[in-house]
């Protein structure tokens, strides 16, 4: 609750205050906020003008997104029952066990994601993700991936999906790509979702796209001041240091061994799946081509042996054995062909 409650701006939501001399390992004491749960206050929203309504939905989007993008300290169970309301519009949060942290490179990559959102821009998202998910075990469709996500904005910008649940669906769509998803943005990407429940009960003619457009824009403008631009370059500052600090010994380091002729590479071959698979079929194309010319050669040396062993007074050995490899070269170098032919058509 004090992590999320100094992620927040003051008196935009009410974060409930510990009592810390009546808690203890066993009793939590804290704030009592006054509200009912957005799950139980139809009735209260329905009395609620529309404009007040729309207000409030747009007032705890821009909170959590401020949350994620900017302190990166958030609620990860923001579902209708953990957010309080009252006949005011003001809002509470309830319920703490799951707080998410991201780290700065992961609430930039975010930052992009909605930076991409709010220009309407798929290429943007489609390079955001990698930097903000684990890349995929097989090898990434950028070019499907890129199309899947200026679909899915095409339809909530045009209305055609009605329901605000475009993170809900983005997190779907990282999964069929074969994303792996890293607990922490899981848990951002579950926030959002939830959260899209939430601002339905609160106003359900909330554009969710648009919205969180205007916030993203709003946010990177934060983003954006001198102060923390500043605070943002001495801080990628302070990484390099040590990096330079070490970068002469490593230099002289690498000129000794290269004067000592020390100096070795690693090189791991084949390391790619797909250069071993290459290499094995064209093995093994090489092999029955081999092996057909073989029977092939065998077969026509049997067939014109001047004399040989009889199995009968008109049937030679030889002449059966030829035939038989010269049967078994024929499909060798069919097979052979097949391979050849198989691989230039799905190349």
């Amino acid at each position: 609750m004090a992590a999320v409650a100094s992620a927040s701006r003051a008196g935009e939501l009410a974060i409930p205050q510990v009592y810390r001399d009546l808690s203890g390992p066993t009793v939590l004491v804290m704030e009592r906020l006054a509200g009912a749960p957005v799950a139980e206050a139809d009735e209260l929203l329905a009395r609620m003008p529309p404009e007040r309504r729309a207000a409030t939905g747009d007032r705890l989007l821009a909170a959590v997104l401020r949350q994620v993008m900017v302190a990166g300290v958030f609620h990860a169970d923001l579902h209708p029952g953990n957010v309080l309301v009252d006949a005011t519009g003001f809002l509470g949060l309830l319920d703490f066990g799951s707080v998410g942290r991201l780290d700065d490179g992961s609430r930039e990559a975010m930052g992009m994601l909605l930076l991409a959102i709010e220009r309407d821009s798929s290429l943007t998202a489609a390079d955001a993700l990698p930097d903000l998910l684990d890349a995929p075990a097989n090898e990434l469709d950028e070019r499907s991936l890129e199309r899947e996500i200026g679909q899915l904005m095409t339809r909530f910008r045009a209305g055609i999906s009605r329901r605000p649940e475009l993170f809900g669906q983005l997190f779907r769509l990282v999964s069929r790509h074969g994303f792996a998803v890293p607990p922490q943005i899981a848990a951002a990407f579950r926030t959002l979702a939830e959260l899209e429940e939430t601002l339905r009960r609160l106003d359900p003619e909330l554009d969710l796209v648009e919205s969180t457009r205007r916030q993203a824009a709003e946010l990177l403008v934060e983003r954006l001041r001198p102060d923390n631009v500043r605070s943002q370059v001495e801080s990628e500052l302070l990484k390099l240091i040590p990096v330079l600090r070490r970068l002469p010994r490593r230099i002289n380091k690498l000129s000794e061994s290269l004067e000592a002729g020390r100096l070795s590479v690693n090189v791991r071959l084949l390391a790619d799946d797909r250069d071993r698979n290459f290499l094995l079929g064209l093995t093994d194309q090489i092999i029955v081509a081999m092996l057909a010319a073989a029977a092939t050669i065998a077969a026509i040396l049997l067939i014109t042996a001047p004399s040989g062993p009889l199995l009968t007074p008109n049937i030679g050995l030889y002449p059966i054995l030829g035939y038989s490899l010269l049967f078994i070269g024929c499909v060798l170098a069919l097979r052979a062909l097949v391979l050849i032919f198989r691989r230039s058509w799905f190349s």
